[in-house]
C-alpha cells in the first residue's frame, strides 16, 4: 500500500520492495542533496485584488471585484541564488489585479462587471483568474484553487450586482429582482505571521435604487473586501469602497440612482479600487536574507524563524 513521505514523494513497491516515486509538478518540493545549503520555508502569496464593476446606465448596480489569488505553501530554498519578489497591485475599476510572485504565481482578481453605456442589468462579480487543481497522478503537489467564483448578476432590469469572489468562498448572487447589491465571498486566514489574519475577500455588488429610497450595497467578504455603493434615490450616488491594501481584497461594486422618479438622468457610483497584494515568507531564524530596495518590507522574530512581510515593490532577494 503507498504511502507518503516528508517531500513530495510518494513510495510504491516494486516486488517486495518499496522504492520512491518524486512527483513532478509545480509545487513540488525538490529534496535536499548531502551537504547542500537548502532549507525549508512557508510562503504566503496573494494577488492584487479585481475592481469593481462600473455601475449601468439603465439602473444596474455594478459587480464587485474577485480577490486576488491566494496561496500559502512550504518550498525549499537555496543559498546564494537570488529569488525574484513582486508585490501585486490592486487594480483600478473594471480592471483585473495584477500577480504576486516570488517563483510561484498568485493571480491578480478578476474585475467586477458592469457597464455605464449599456445593459439595466446587474453586473456580475470577478472571480480568481486561474484556478490550480490536484491530480490523482501527484495528490501531494500543493496546487490549491487560488480563489472563488463571483456571484451571476441578475438578467432583469433595475438589479443590484453581484459579489465578487473570495479566497475561500463565492460571492454571492443577485436573485430574484433585488436592487441591494450582494456580499462578496469571505477570505482565508492564515498564521504566517504569528496571529491568524484573514486576507482574501471578495467586494460586494453596488445596489440600485429607482422610487425606492435608499437601497443598501452588498458588504464585502472578511478579508478585506469594499462595500458596494449605496444608492440613495435624492440622486447621490456613492462610489463602491477600496479593497483592504495588503489583503488582495476586491473592490465593491458602483450603485446607480434615478435622480428622481420619472426623470432619465441618473447618477453613477464608480467602483472601488482592488487592495495590493501581499506576500510573506517565514524562514528558520539560522539565516539571513538580503532584500533589494525596489521592495517594501518588515521583519520580526518568533518561535526560531524570522518572519518577512513584503507589502510593495518587485526587486530581488538572497538568502546566506
Amino acid at each position: 500500500m503507498a504511502h507518503l513521505g516528508t517531500n513530495d514523494t510518494a513510495y510504491h513497491y516494486v516486488g517486495a520492495m518499496s522504492v520512491p516515486r518524486v512527483y513532478q509538478c509545480e509545487d513540488t518540493i525538490a529534496r535536499s542533496k548531502p551537504n547542500d545549503t537548502s532549507f525549508e520555508a512557508t510562503v504566503l502569496i496573494i494577488g492584487g485584488g479585481g475592481g469593481g464593476g462600473v455601475a449601468g446606465n439603465g439602473l444596474g448596480g455594478g459587480g464587485g471585484g474577485g480577490a486576488g489569488g491566494y496561496r500559502e505553501f512550504t518550498k525549499r530554498y537555496f543559498t546564494g541564488t537570488n529569488y525574484t519578489v513582486t508585490v501585486g497591485a490592486g487594480a483600478a475599476q473594471n480592471a483585473i489585479g495584477t500577480d504576486s510572485s516570488i517563483e510561484r504565481i498568485a493571480n491578480g482578481g478578476g474585475r467586477g462587471e458592469g457597464s455605464a453605456t449599456s445593459s439595466s442589468v446587474g453586473g456580475s462579480g470577478g472571480g480568481s483568474v486561474t484556478s490550480f487543481k490536484r491530480t490523482a497522478t501527484s495528490p501531494r503537489c500543493n496546487q490549491p484553487k487560488q480563489g472563488n467564483s463571483g456571484g451571476r448578476g441578475n438578467l432583469s432590469a433595475l438589479t443590484g450586482g453581484a459579489g465578487g469572489g473570495g479566497a475561500g468562498a463565492d460571492g454571492s448572487s443577485n436573485t430574484g429582482s433585488a436592487r441591494a447589491g450582494s456580499a462578496g465571498g469571505n477570505g482565508t486566514a492564515s498564521s504566517i505571521t504569528g496571529s491568524s489574519v484573514t486576507r482574501g475577500g471578495g467586494g460586494g455588488g453596488g445596489s440600485c435604487s429607482f422610487t425606492d429610497g435608499t437601497v443598501a450595497g452588498g458588504s464585502g467578504g472578511s478579508g478585506g473586501g469594499g462595500a458596494g455603493g449605496t444608492a440613495d434615490h435624492s440622486g447621490s450616488a456613492q462610489n463602491g469602497s477600496n479593497g483592504t491594501a495588503n489583503t488582495g481584497g476586491g473592490g465593491g461594486g458602483g450603485d446607480a440612482t434615478n435622480n428622481s422618479s420619472g426623470s432619465s438622468t441618473y447618477s453613477l457610483g464608480t467602483g472601488g479600487n482592488g487592495g495590493s497584494g501581499f506576500i510573506c515568507i517565514k524562514i528558520p531564524s539560522s539565516r539571513s536574507i538580503t532584500i533589494g530596495s525596489g521592495l517594501t518590507s518588515s521583519s520580526s522574530t518568533s518561535g526560531g524563524f524570522k518572519i518577512i512581510q513584503f507589502t510593495a515593490g518587485t526587486d530581488t532577494i538572497s538568502f546566506s
